[in-house]
């Protein structure tokens, strides 16, 4: 009986050799050709990013004081009068990032407002009928109460 087990698990173990003899050319390929393609998705992620970031900054080049100036005052933004005058590249870049980032804001909020009154206005909250609701669920979990405190 022995015998007949371990005769079984080492042809189980042959064939399972066998096979990783005869794919391991093509495990081999596989592993690296998915490490290639997730090298290649990394990088253009930082591709992307490397580009937004070199568009920011080809628009800061563009921009005048004045126009930051407006636009920092258009969206509230509290600023250093001072560190402004410096008008250095740098100072202009830091205060378009912000400007920046409080547009993304102002806009995910009106996406945020809409989607509420859109919501307000198709929702219609019936405090009656709530209410009844609330008042049969109440009496059918007390009929169901009583009755197992009767059975026992």
């Amino acid at each position: 009986m022995y015998y007949l087990v371990f005769v079984v698990f080492m042809i189980l173990f042959i064939i399972f050799c066998m096979l990783s003899v005869i794919y391991a050319a093509e495990i081999y390929q596989w592993q690296h050709y998915n490490g290639y393609k997730f090298k290649r998705w990394l990088k253009s992620g930082s591709i992307k990013k490397d580009e937004n970031e070199g568009k920011i900054k080809r628009q800061v080049k563009k921009m005048t004081i004045d126009y930051i100036l407006k636009l920092l005052k258009k969206y509230n933004i509290d600023f250093d009068a001072n560190e402004l005058a410096k008008a250095s590249f740098n100072i202009k870049l830091k205060y378009y990032k912000l400007i920046l980032a409080e547009k993304e804001r102002i806009k995910e909020n009106k996406l945020l407002d809409e989607g509420l009154k859109k919501k307000i206005k198709t929702d219609t909250f019936d405090a009656e009928k709530f209410q009844k609701e609330a008042d049969e669920r109440y009496k059918l979990f007390m009929e169901r109460r009583n009755l197992s405190s009767k059975t026992k």
